[in-house]
């Protein structure tokens, strides 16, 4: 239940009363194609490398020598470099430090 008191939002929920299945919710995943559709079709198996470290470790360059590596192999690559994609596709977010309530 949400109500509106002294101009703020409140919202009151009965988790004892809860229903776990929500009638809204309508998930697609039956409908996507599956990883091991893409993999018989890329005729490779995917993988995940997650490179972690502090800013100017080399995680970018190593990476890149990686991803040249393997299309030198035949595998199809995708390299996501978290400072590319803050400039793309998050470019328009900010960071603020938070004010509590």
């Amino acid at each position: 239940m949400v109500d509106v008191i002294a101009g703020k939002i409140v919202i009151k929920a009965d988790f004892n009363n809860m229903n776990p299945v929500q009638d809204n919710i309508h998930p697609i995943f039956h409908r996507l194609l599956q990883r091991s559709d893409k993999e018989t079709m890329l005729k490779q198996r995917s993988k995940v490398i997650w490179l972690t470290g502090l800013s100017g470790s080399g995680k970018s360059t190593i990476a890149e020598a990686v991803e040249k590596i393997l299309h030198e192999k035949g595998y199809l690559t995708m390299l996501l470099d978290g400072d590319n994609i803050g400039q793309g596709i998050n470019n328009n977010l900010t960071f603020q430090r938070c004010r509590p309530y």
